[in-house]
C-alpha cells in the first residue's frame, strides 16, 4: 500500500469514528459515508495511475470488508512503511493540464 493512500483512508477512518462519538451520527450512515470515501479513494488511484496494482488490490480488499461484512477496518500503521515511501497524503500526483 503506497503511504499516501493509507493516510487517506486513516483519515476516512478517523471521520468515521468522529462522527459516531461525537456528531452522533447512526452507525450505519457512518459505514455509508466510509464506504463512500474509500470507493472514491479508489477511483482516484484508477484514474491518476499512479496507485499500483497491489495499492489497488490492497484498497479493494477493504471496500469488500465494508460493502460486505460491514467491518470497519483497523488504521495503518504508517510508521511501518519505509521512510523514502513516505509523502504526505495531499502529494497526490496531478496530471499535467494540455
Amino acid at each position: 500500500m503506497k503511504t499516501q493512500y493509507a493516510l487517506q483512508i486513516n483519515s476516512l477512518l478517523e471521520n468515521y469514528h468522529f462522527d459516531i462519538e461525537f456528531e452522533g451520527k447512526p452507525r450505519s450512515n457512518a459505514l455509508i459515508s466510509l464506504r463512500c470515501g474509500v470507493m472514491h479513494l479508489y477511483y482516484l488511484g484508477v484514474t491518476l495511475g499512479d496507485a499500483g496494482a497491489e495499492t489497488l488490490e490492497e484498497i479493494r480488499g477493504v471496500i469488500s470488508q465494508i460493502l460486505d461484512e460491514e467491518v470497519v477496518p483497523q488504521p495503518y500503521d504508517v510508521t511501518a512503511f519505509t521512510h523514502a515511501s513516505v509523502r504526505h497524503a495531499a502529494d497526490f500526483e496531478r496530471p499535467a493540464i494540455q
